[in-house]
């Protein structure tokens, strides 16, 4: 019994001493928790170098720096460790209600900030002053995101000391009239030995030596945008062959620049590609343009906008279902590809979004089942088809500025998931069906444009279903026109006799009005002649001279 007393104690004696040791040891971390004062005083210069017209650093004051909005501290060491400061200067949807810093320059006294392993001061105004050399310092950072924040001139070699980053963002934005970030040697890429994502779209590189080192320098890579950078095909080092060429590469970007010809050997070698943005390079003399698909099975999203494809790639030979089935967004538009809709499209049967729009198709849309989603406006002429009753996935359609003319058909009531319809700025007359989903899109701008086109949410009620808005309007036109043209023949015929019987006939009745009017004429028929032989004497002695 004594035993089990002491055996007792010792229980409660040693849960009381874990216990204690396990608030001492957290009051010794809180206590480690508030900020260096060096930190404080550098995160502080930074606060007071800036415009905050927003007051996004209104929670910056007191000692502890860890507690402050965008700042975040390490747990033991109290160093900070992250500063996200990201404003949205450069979203320019959301421009007018926006929040943002405003700078000539980024303070040099966060150089005391060597603990960073996180900065973001994207979307924030430093007025094109360069990128901070001393970033290169922070050896332990792993993201920076300085897009859409103004930034200009050459990009600093030294961000290829961050070895640990991860991160690099440094996207100018499309509004920009110049392109204020330059490269001048992309060599420097090659110390980022572990990043995984890479945005440098809209930088200018059209000047930049070693620009082929961004794809076989860094095996890590998964993400690359490099839109619009002024690049072109000797950039891509389209001889390279090698299996070493962006191995994990997931998402990669290419549109807008001035490639043309033949893809680079090393697609064939992009096994875990699912994303490709070749929109506006010219394919259109690529002879392997054609197997692109065929090359990387893996991609489920393709963007080929603006690439001259033409009518080339939809032969049998070029769409084979079973290579394409992980295709889910398909992007041809602005391609002038002309003639009847693609059949040969209806073999992807993984595909959910589809844009077509901008092109010259003339004919109904194939019905392809599993589509979410189908963009088709501006198009010479693509009708909607009774059948498209059996796309019953739909939930975005737009048919808008295509000259669709005659009845929407009734079958479009069938689309029970439909939730985003546009049709405006066609030829559309008649009723609009009726239907569950249908019911819900009332927005007036889905159906602008059509103005024979009726519906209880619609201009046009259909008061009279017997008689179409467009069957009465052609009525009243044509009872109109006729109006106007016997108002016209009157008035010519009356302006005529008024005109005529004023003169003519006022001169036969007045005998002394018709002797002064031919005095007048007489007198300046004179005159006139007086005038020009004085005129031609002149010219005669002019030359005899």
């Amino acid at each position: 019994m004594g035993n089990q007393w002491v055996l007792g104690f010792y229980l409660v004696f040693l849960s009381m001493f874990l216990v204690a040791t396990k608030y001492t040891c957290l009051g010794a971390q809180n206590s480690t928790r508030s900020c260096h004062e060096r930190e404080r005083l550098a995160l502080l210069e930074f606060k007071h170098s800036v415009k905050d017209d927003f007051e996004i650093l209104s929670s910056w004051v007191g000692i502890d720096c860890c507690s402050w909005k965008g700042v975040r501290c390490d747990g033991v060491t109290g160093r900070v460790v992250g500063l996200h400061l990201r404003g949205d200067f450069g979203d320019y949807d959301y421009y007018e209600d926006g929040y943002y810093l405003e700078g000539d320059k980024v303070n040099p006294y966060l150089a005391e900030l060597r603990h960073l392993q996180h900065l973001d001061l994207s979307g924030n105004n430093f007025y094109g002053s360069q990128i901070p050399k001393f970033i290169g310092s922070f050896k332990q950072l792993s993201y920076l995101n300085l897009s859409y924040a103004l930034f200009s001139g050459i990009i600093p070699h030294h961000i290829g000391n961050l070895s640990n980053l991860k991160v690099l963002d440094l996207r100018s934005s499309s509004y920009d009239e110049t392109r204020l970030i330059t490269s001048n040697d992309m060599a420097w890429v090659s110390g980022l030995s572990s990043l995984e994502h890479l945005d440098l779209s809209y930088v200018d590189l059209s000047q930049a030596k070693n620009v082929a080192m961004v794809f076989y320098m860094i095996p890590s890579l998964e993400y690359i945008s490099l839109s619009a950078c002024e690049l072109s095909n000797a950039d891509l080092g389209l001889h390279l062959n090698s299996s070493k060429i962006l191995p994990n590469i997931e998402h990669l970007d290419l549109s807008s620049n001035s490639f043309e010809g033949q893809l680079p050997h090393f697609f064939q070698n992009l096994t875990s590609l699912t994303f490709l943005d070749l929109s506006y390079y010219n394919l259109s003399l690529a002879w392997n343009s054609v197997n692109l698909l065929n090359m990387i099975p893996s991609l489920s999203e393709l963007h080929l906008s603006g690439c001259e494809l033409h009518n080339a790639p939809f032969s049998p030979t070029y769409l084979n279902s079973s290579a394409h089935s992980n295709i889910q967004y398909l992007d041809l538009s602005c391609n002038s590809i002309g003639g009847r809709f693609p059949s040969k499209l209806m073999n992807i049967t993984s595909l959910t979004f589809l844009d077509l729009s901008e092109n010259l198709l003339h004919s109904s849309v194939s019905v392809m089942p599993n589509l979410l989603k189908l963009d088709a406006h501006h198009q010479t002429r693509l009708n909607v088809p009774d059948s498209i009753r059996n796309m019953k996935a739909l939930v975005s359609l737009d048919f808008s500025d295509n000259q669709l003319s005659g009845t929407i058909p009734q079958s479009m009531a069938a689309l029970n998931d439909l939730s985003s319809l546009n049709l405006s700025y066609n030829k559309l007359s008649g009723r609009f069906p009726t239907g569950k989903q249908l019911q819900t899109l009332i927005d007036p701008s889905i159906y602008a444009g059509n103005r024979d086109l009726c519906g209880e949410y619609l201009p046009n009620n259909c008061s009279n279903p017997e008689n179409p808005p467009a069957t009465r309007s052609k009525n009243k036109y044509k009872k109109a026109n006729g109006l106007r043209k016997v108002w016209f023949y009157l008035d010519i015929t009356c302006g005529f006799a008024t005109g005529f019987w004023g003169i003519i006939g006022v001169l036969a009745f007045k005998k002394e009005w018709r002797r002064k009017l031919f005095m007048i004429a007489e007198v300046t028929m004179d005159k006139v002649y007086v005038a020009v032989a004085v005129k031609i004497s002149k010219i005669k002695r002019s030359r005899e001279a």
